[in-house]
């Protein structure tokens, strides 16, 4: 890894920080203000589809996790530098509001930066297990439950 991938990775792994304990102001300094947030389409979840903007993704997606989710936190695990791009592996954990259901959701983050901070994110979940936690679909939640 070279020194800017290193720098790329430090960047991503101190925003992760940042968020678990809730300095929003902080984890917004590695951000790009026009930075480009997509996760996967899915009607019925609030971070479905992209994101324009710091201060859209701060009140469509990660101030909004809480109305759904109880104790939303990551746990990313796994970092891997490309250029300009980290990939996170990692999961979503928390409880479901509405049902109840104990959310341990794989994710994946696709980082690209530029100039030192992140332009852009896509994100990669387990959209089936969101389905269960969120009460989106008629699927046995006992596997997930458990």
């Amino acid at each position: 890894m070279n020194t800017r991938e290193s720098e790329h990775v430090e960047a991503i792994k101190k925003f992760y920080h940042h968020m678990a304990e809730n300095d929003w102001m902080k984890a917004r300094e590695f951000l790009d203000p026009e930075i480009e947030w997509i996760e996967p389409k899915l009607e019925g979840l609030w971070f479905s589809g992209r994101h324009d903007g710091v201060n859209s993704i701060w009140r469509e997606v990660l101030e909004k996790a809480g109305d759904s989710v109880e104790k939303v936190h990551w746990k990313m695990r796994k970092f891997f530098a490309i250029g300009d791009h980290v990939v996170v592996i990692g999961k979503i954990h928390g409880r479901g509001r509405a049902t109840q259901i104990k959310l341990a959701a794989p994710v994946a983050h696709i980082w690209t930066f530029d100039d030192g901070r992140a332009v852009r994110l896509e994100a990669l979940h387990d959209i089936d297990q969101w389905k269960v936690v969120m009460g989106l679909t008629a699927l046995q939640s006992q596997r997930l439950a458990a």
